[in-house]
């Protein structure tokens, strides 16, 4: 499955991309056919997305349709046929096709209910992606790092945290708060059969400069979370919910600085939705 860039990186990678836009259509499977009303509504999306034009192409909605057909197929054919490496791919979406997800991106850019999306070729990454892959390894790893603390118990170990967590920043001093806590509680994890578990679902890189970025997931953790001295089940935290991660390089090096996460989809009555 292709991954489509976002707006902000569309806007951070425009003089290349336009670049590769006015290259694409130079080639002479499109250059020879300009004129044509498909290639006329491709450019056409394509201003839209640099934000050059905001009003919809003067055409049906049924033209639109074939329309997109016909430059998807023909640009298909072009990415396969072409034996120079290719930097961006283009592609048009369908807006109602994208349906709620958590990639999906409200305020893209849109002409007559198509979106002009743009992915990195896989076969020739670059900084760009690359710092993706970065920040989407260490939220991964943040995350992991954060449930191996939790089963450690009634050990506080913080090695894994101290090198994934900014531990100036208030995230880290949560978690550590919260295993001192439940060491008093003598509460762990590490019983025999205990069914805690963790996954991550989905992620997506929502904002990325050189120093900082935010990275929004979904995921599920069912914590539960054994008393020691009362030899039961003392407390449950089973919930799947949006987080946002906010990460800051330092020393050449991502770190978690905070992450936060919206009110729980359960029902449960006066639980403090931070503490797992």
């Amino acid at each position: 499955m292709s991954v489509f860039m976002t707006k902000n990186e569309v806007v951070f990678y425009k003089t290349e991309i336009t670049a590769a836009f006015e290259e694409l259509i130079r080639h002479p499977w499109f250059s020879g056919r300009r004129a044509a009303k498909q290639w006329q509504f491709f450019r056409h999306c394509f201003q839209t997305l640099l934000g050059k034009v905001d009003e919809d192409y003067p055409c049906t909605g049924t033209q639109a349709i074939q329309y997109k057909y016909e430059i998807n197929d023909k640009l298909q054919r072009y990415y396969l046929a072409f034996g120079k490496p290719i930097r961006f791919v283009f592609r048009l979406v369908s807006e109602r096709k994208q349906g709620p997800s958590l990639n999906e991106e409200p305020d893209y850019p849109s002409c007559n209910g198509y979106r002009l999306m743009i992915s990195y070729n896989q076969k020739t990454p670059d900084e760009i992606q690359h710092r993706r892959m970065q920040l989407e390894r260490t939220v991964a790893d943040a995350i992991d790092a954060e449930f191996d603390s939790y089963r450690k118990l009634p050990e506080v170990e913080t090695t894994a945290l101290d090198e994934l967590f900014d531990r100036s920043c208030s995230r880290y001093r949560e978690i550590v708060n919260l295993l001192r806590k439940h060491k008093a509680r003598g509460w762990v994890l590490n019983n025999e059969m205990n069914p805690s578990t963790k996954r991550l679902i989905d992620v997506k890189i929502r904002k990325m400069s050189d120093n900082n970025a935010e990275v929004a997931t979904a995921e599920y953790w069912l914590l539960m979370w054994w008393s020691t001295n009362d030899q039961k089940y003392a407390h449950t935290y089973k919930e799947m919910n949006r987080q946002m991660y906010y990460l800051i390089l330092r020393d050449g090096k991502w770190l978690v600085a905070d992450n936060i996460w919206g009110k729980p989809r359960t029902s449960t009555p006066k639980r403090n939705i931070r503490d797992r």
